[in-house]
């Protein structure tokens, strides 16, 4: 990536160009995104949008058509729950789902971080895809990985996201 500059009090900011490097480097160490989550919430909110068209321009004049507004704003609110369950549940804090690098390995990789409103530590943590304990977490202050002009220090943040992915590597081969 280019040099990166941000203002260092963005907290949002700084999280972005962060967790766009540690996507970065993942997929330059041999893990592709897994998508199929992805798509999943895509499918759902087409067919929101699909029951929501179809609840507003249904044929039949209202008083007739009540049973099919009624399916429609059931539907709705099902697909609207699905959606928010995997945002709080199943997602989380994780902004990056790996496949393993070969399909032999368990090595997914579920990468998530955290950088709190008026807090300088930025946790990244990589775990198991699935089932399974397989965790490793680093908690740095993010001036580390910035100088005082926001210019993103790219060499210092690549070699702990190395580090912490070599550690996850490490803990797999324990389990083994």
């Amino acid at each position: 990536m280019s040099e990166s500059k941000v203002n260092i009090y963005d907290h949002n900011a700084v999280k972005q160009i962060l967790d766009d490097h540690v996507v970065k480097i993942l997929t330059d160490s041999g893990y592709k995104e897994d998508t199929s989550l992805s798509n999943v919430k895509i499918v759902l909110g087409l067919i929101s949008c699909g029951v929501a068209a179809l609840s507003h321009y249904y044929p039949v004049p209202f008083p007739n058509n009540q049973l099919v507004l009624l399916v429609c704003v059931i539907s709705y609110s099902i697909c609207s729950l699905i959606l928010q369950y995997i945002a709080s549940y199943k997602e989380k804090d994780i902004f990056y789902f790996t496949h393993a690098r070969d399909r032999y390995s368990n090595d997914a990789i579920q990468a998530a971080s955290s950088l709190a409103k008026y807090d300088e530590f930025y946790t990244l943590s990589f775990a198991r895809k699935g089932k399974g304990t397989r965790k490793v977490d680093q908690k740095q202050s993010y001036a580390k990985y910035f100088y005082s002009d926001g210019v993103f220090a790219n060499e210092v943040f690549e070699k702990d996201v190395k580090t912490l992915l070599s550690d996850y590597q490490k803990n797999k081969k324990k389990e083994q």
